[in-house]
Parts: structure tokens; sequence; C-alpha cells
């Protein structure tokens, strides 16, 4: 859920626009406005806040659309505001427990989001690799049970 709050997020970054192309490495990367760049990219420090609502808002509406958990994104980027206090100043905690406060009062799909699938846990695997790194073993999720309001049935 993380994985796709957090590439919502960018896409979100990248529909608005303004984003940088950087050179100097073996391949020039696209890389967003955002506060998580590892580039040095101008404003990128932690004083982005209205493009990381904006981005976080529409990846938010990315992720119901395609009926994934939306709560992924909040609790990555909770996490991250608090392991990098300087993040902090574009990541606020308040804007997003106002996100989360707005997504737990509307109505789950009526199937439910779906919480994780193998195909993120394959891409998982083909990141790591990339990386140098072996894949862990992990079970068979074909079968992968979704969130829904209590006494409905998933159809």
């Amino acid at each position: 859920m993380e994985l796709a709050g957090l590439l919502a997020h960018q896409l979100a970054h990248r529909q608005v626009g303004g984003a940088a192309t950087v050179q100097g490495h073996a391949i020039p990367a696209y890389v967003p406005p955002c506060v998580l760049s590892p580039f040095d990219i101008p404003g990128g420090n932690g004083t982005r806040r209205d493009e990381e609502q904006r981005a976080n808002a529409q990846g938010l509406g990315y992720l119901k659309a395609v009926r994934y958990d939306p709560t992924g994104l909040l609790d990555l980027f909770s996490k991250l505001a608090y392991e990098h206090p300087a993040w902090a100043q574009a990541i606020v905690p308040e804007d997003l427990l106002r996100l989360r406060s707005t997504i737990e009062d509307e109505e789950p799909p009526p199937a439910g989001y779906r919480v994780n699938t193998s195909e993120f846990a394959e891409q998982h695997d083909n990141l790591i690799a990339s990386l140098g790194e072996a894949p862990r073993k992990r079970p068979d999720r074909r079968n992968l049970p979704s969130l829904v309001r209590a006494g409905s049935a998933p159809k």
C-alpha cells in the first residue's frame, strides 16, 4: 500500500509539472519537484508544503480510482515526516490528519479496497534484484483479502 501511495504521489507531482531532468548520471532522470527528491532541486528542501499537499490529495484520488487503500500514502508520509524532521516542514502531520479524516468519512468502494496484490510483491522483488540483492521468499499471494466494511461481503 505504501509503494502504491508513493507512486501515486510521484505521479501527481508529474501531472502538475515543473519537473527537472537531472544530468550527470548514465541516464538522465526525470525528477519531480518533491521534498523526497535526493537531488538538489530548488525549493525541494522542505519548503514545498503547498505542492506536497496537492500531490498527496491528487495521489489519494488516484489510489481511490483504482481501489487501492488510500491510507497507505498517508501512513508512509506520516512515517517519513517523523523520521526526517526537516521534511516535516513540507509534509505536515496536520495536513495528513486532515486528509485521513476526509477518507475515513467516505464510504469505501462496495467491493472494498485492495490491500495488496501479488503484482506489488513481484515488482518489489524485481526492484530488489535490480539493486543486486536477492529477493526474499514469500508465500503465494494470489488471493489476498480486501478491506470491507463489517456486514458487507466482497463481490
